[in-house]
């Protein structure tokens, strides 16, 4: 048997549901509630599922590729250039000749792009020893040592805007080259001034190679061989690019571990 039920409003004598004996206001409220009720279970079957949707939440930043900017590490690569730019205006190496001619002593400072010091009475003695003239011109290292820092400054501010792995490595493989270099160069030009005599010479010594560091005798002077800052600085800008890798690798480890 069928139950009949019935709309009414809410003026006073209104039926409500009949045969059910439900007031004519909580007829009404009870409808509504029904029609939310269908409204909820549409959009339930909407999404597919029938399921309310998943809260979608934002995806973590990659280790690798952090959204904010790894600042020690940026400062450090930014010191390492500011010291491998600076090494370019400081001297690399030097020699001091002492004798009883010369008490105060005969000094000799390489810089990368030039040589100071007493060349001219320095080039005096090595004339009566066979000794080739110290100029400029005559090494090509001059020109290219300049070029090699240059780069590997541009190198560390690059690698400090980029922050990448391969971007940081660059400036260290450039000091590593330019540093195997001026050691190769060094050692090339001491043994070719030592040994490649002129056999008219005033004076006849035995050829030798004056060690680049250190003391040595010869003929009646007495040599200091020493590094100086335009050696250290560079140095010190590849310890601070080693740092800046190992804190890379460290706080990639630390986010890896805390996903």
């Amino acid at each position: 048997m069928a139950t009949i039920i019935a709309e009414t409003t809410d003026q006073p004598g209104g039926r409500g549901r009949v045969g059910t004996g439900v007031p004519p206001g909580r007829a009404r409220t009870e409808e509504v509630e029904s029609g939310r009720g269908r409204n909820a279970r549409t959009e339930n079957r909407a999404c597919g599922c029938g399921r309310p949707a998943r809260t979608v939440r934002p995806r973590r930043p990659h280790p690798q590729h952090p959204q904010h900017p790894q600042h020690p590490q940026s400062a450090l690569l930014i010191l390492a250039a500011c010291l491998t730019a600076a090494s370019m205006l400081l001297p690399l190496w030097g020699m001091t000749l002492v004798s009883t001619q010369y008490p105060d002593g005969l000094r000799m400072i390489v810089y990368p792009t030039h040589i100071r010091g007493d060349i001219t009475e320095l080039n005096l003695l090595n004339h009566y020893i066979g000794m080739a003239a110290i100029t400029d011109n005559y090494f090509a290292e001059l020109k290219l040592l300049p070029v090699l820092l240059a780069l590997a400054a541009a190198a560390c501010l690059g690698a400090a805007l980029v922050r990448r792995r391969w971007a940081t490595i660059m400036p260290l493989l450039i000091l590593g080259a330019t540093a195997g270099y001026g050691l190769w160069s060094m050692h090339r030009r001491l043994y070719q001034f030592g040994h490649d005599l002129d056999p008219t010479a005033p004076i006849h010594i035995t050829p030798f190679t004056p060690p680049p560091l250190g003391t040595n005798q010869i003929a009646q002077f007495a040599t200091y061989s020493y590094f100086s800052w335009g050696t250290f600085l560079p140095i010190a800008a590849s310890l601070l690019i080693v740092a800046t890798l190992w804190l890379d690798v460290r706080d990639q480890r630390r986010a890896g571990a805390s996903r």
